[in-house]
């Protein structure tokens, strides 16, 4: 079984898939439930595809020396008089010192 399961055409693919293909060409050689566990007896009973590993990006930093830089953005959503009415406010802030510019 698990020389089927290794084989390169079912490499890839999950029990199910494995146990659904082989039915339809006729042939049984065990259940979804016996496959997991013979995949987990031998220690494959992780991700069966190929996946690409974690990338480590640059964490970007802003930085401003001087007034009128960089401004962010800041997005608050606000309780009105009625319910389930909510009103948003946009505030643009000076990202040196902190002061709303719009």
């Amino acid at each position: 079984m698990l020389d089927v399961l290794h084989s390169d055409e079912l490499v890839d693919q999950p029990p199910p898939e494995v146990y659904a293909t082989l039915l339809s060409r006729g042939v049984y050689l065990a259940s979804i439930r016996t496959m997991y566990r013979l995949l987990a007896a031998s220690g494959e009973s992780g991700e069966r595809r190929a996946q690409r590993g974690p990338m480590k990006h640059a964490k970007p930093t802003l930085t401003a020396t001087a007034p009128n830089q960089i401004w962010m953005l800041d997005i608050t959503k606000l309780r009105g008089p009625l319910p389930a009415v909510f009103h948003c406010l946009y505030a643009v802030l000076d990202l040196f010192s902190r002061m709303t510019v719009g």
